[in-house]
């Protein structure tokens, strides 16, 4: 969906008074592109060591090209996804809410709808954390020539995960009272994510300066 747009076209959808794409699709989308950073880091640094016979392949960085483009592609279908979810959230409430079955039947399609809508910004983080890693490997193994593109994937992804933990914490708030079981997993899993994000901005402040 939003990956077959023009970046112009995306940016007059984003501009106009349509709902979506809002925040997580932005988030995901500026996650994807920390990927595709941390894979061109990885494809020039790999095609410099091949072009120099005295240099050996780095095997992390290949991993890292590789498990990049596949996030990459998992968040760009978590951009889409947040923006079906958060339509289909908007739809539940428009639901009819004269009679009190009615009632019920709103108030039960607003709570999945909004469980439905912490997925994508949760699979966001998932793939952020995975590649944080990667973006470490990068930012100490990549070539110096585009060292500030691991920089930058690395605070674009520390961006991404806070952004995302937000997407989660609006959601959770209508959920409170309704599905606290939900509510309590989520934010334990939102703390573990914190403690990697912190880990990251530490990295960040310590190692991505000239």
């Amino acid at each position: 969906m939003f990956g077959e747009l023009t970046i112009n076209d995306f940016l007059h959808l984003l501009n106009s008074s349509a709902p979506t794409p809002g925040g997580g699709a932005v988030v995901a989308i500026n996650a994807a592109q920390a990927a595709g950073l941390l894979s061109m880091v990885s494809n020039i640094t790999t095609k410099k060591n091949l072009s120099d016979k005295s240099n050996s392949v780095n095997r992390d960085l290949v991993k890292c090209m590789l498990v990049a483009v596949m996030h990459q592609e998992k968040l760009m279908k978590a951009a889409d996804a947040d923006a079906v979810a958060f339509n289909a959230l908007m739809e539940c409430y428009k639901m009819p809410k004269t009679t009190d079955e009615e009632k019920q039947a709103r108030s039960v399609a607003i709570v999945n709808a909004t469980k439905n809508a912490c997925e994508p910004p949760k699979q966001t983080l998932l793939s952020c954390m995975a590649l944080v890693d990667f973006a470490k490997i990068a930012v100490e193994q990549g070539d110096r020539s585009v060292v500030s593109d691991a920089f930058i994937a690395c605070r674009m992804l520390a961006t991404a995960m806070r952004c995302s933990i937000y997407n989660l914490q609006i959601n959770l708030k209508t959920l409170i009272g309704k599905d606290d079981e939900f509510v309590k997993k989520t934010n334990e899993f939102i703390a573990r994510t914190d403690a990697v994000i912190t880990e990251l901005e530490k990295f960040i402040d310590e190692k991505c300066r000239f």
